[in-house]
């Protein structure tokens, strides 16, 4: 996008790029949906025991990625078999 000055003897000439509002409130509304997710597999792990699959902390996009970082946060406990592949040993 372009900015205007508004100053008189401007005649409407670009002055300098201002970023685009669309995308920066895109940007802005996928960071609150990436929180808001994170914030309610958080809620379904509290006192849930061990988690046995990242869908056991809800049905949210991107749950995959939130559970092996929940383990190594401490935040849930993990079966023990899961525990050894996430520790990096194999099955």
């Amino acid at each position: 996008g372009c900015c205007f000055s508004g100053e008189a003897g401007d005649q409407g000439n670009c002055n300098r790029t201002c970023p685009d509002r669309t995308e920066s409130q895109k940007t802005s509304d996928h960071q609150w949906e990436a929180m808001s997710t994170v914030l309610k597999a958080y809620e379904n792990s509290v006192g849930a025991g061990i988690v046995d699959r990242p869908k056991a902390l809800g049905d949210l996009h991107g749950v995959s990625y939130i559970y092996p970082i929940f383990f190594r946060f401490g935040l849930i406990e993990v079966p023990e078999k899961v525990k050894a592949i996430m520790n990096g040993k194999k099955k």
